[in-house]
């Protein structure tokens, strides 16, 4: 897989993006940057992730919330790892964060690590995957009309990372420059841990950081058109 390609749809999706986000989690290290725009929490359970619409007193249409997984060479090309029906008139959608209910994706959705060097202020990645490395694979929250291959009527901020084992420090920093590159730095967290399994991770509004996971669930998040 081309990893240029896959960090470009990545970051690009975050960019287009403005995360609104309410966290009452007292424990926060007081370094970690606060979402812009907090919408209440009311109503939205401890271990869900809850979209809720962009305008106030608004309600979504009838169609399908998805987390789905995109291959690199076709982001057109999505795995369903999780779909609920929306009703119509919905004011919330919630998804219950477990790995009982949202699959792990395939091989054929899932990209690895690569060695990259800084060489002149730029990074080059290797088009092989690292020896040694890791797997992992990003997830987009969506809502979409019908199909589940649809492009997305609404979408939100915060990603599903997966990941085929628990990163450690040296694996954090070799993430942070295969995700870097022409659309800006990545810089991930010290307090940040990134577990084999799912996470769930948000990216601030520049897409230069990845900010938190579990302390934002039980959080209504936005859904931008």
């Amino acid at each position: 897989m081309n990893a240029s390609r896959f960090v470009f749809i990545l970051l690009g999706l975050f960019l287009a993006l403005t995360l609104s986000a309410c966290s009452d989690d007292s424990n926060e290290s007081s370094n970690t940057p606060t979402p812009p725009d907090p919408t209440p929490n009311d109503g939205c359970d401890a271990g869900n992730i809850c979209m809720v619409p962009e305008s106030p007193a608004t309600s979504f249409e009838a169609g399908k919330a998805l987390i789905r997984y995109s291959t690199e060479d076709d982001s057109d090309d999505y795995e369903i790892a999780y779909q609920v029906d929306i009703p119509a008139d919905s004011e919330r959608i919630s998804i219950p964060f477990d790995s009982s209910a949202i699959a792990a994706p395939t091989d054929d959705y899932k990209d690895c690590s690569r060695d990259c060097q800084e060489v002149g202020g730029e990074i080059t990645c290797s088009d092989t995957c690292a020896t040694n490395g890791f797997e992992f694979a990003v997830g987009e929250i969506v809502t979409v009309e019908s199909d589940v291959q649809d492009s997305p009527r609404a979408q939100i901020k915060p990603t599903i990372f997966y990941l085929n084992r628990d990163l450690d420090d040296n694996d954090k920093e070799a993430l942070e420059k295969q995700f870097s590159g022409d659309e800006g730095d990545v810089e991930i967290s010290d307090e940040l841990s990134l577990k084999a399994g799912l996470n769930f991770v948000i990216f601030d509004e520049s897409a230069s950081a990845i900010l938190g996971q579990a302390a934002a669930l039980g959080t209504n998040f936005v859904a931008i058109k």
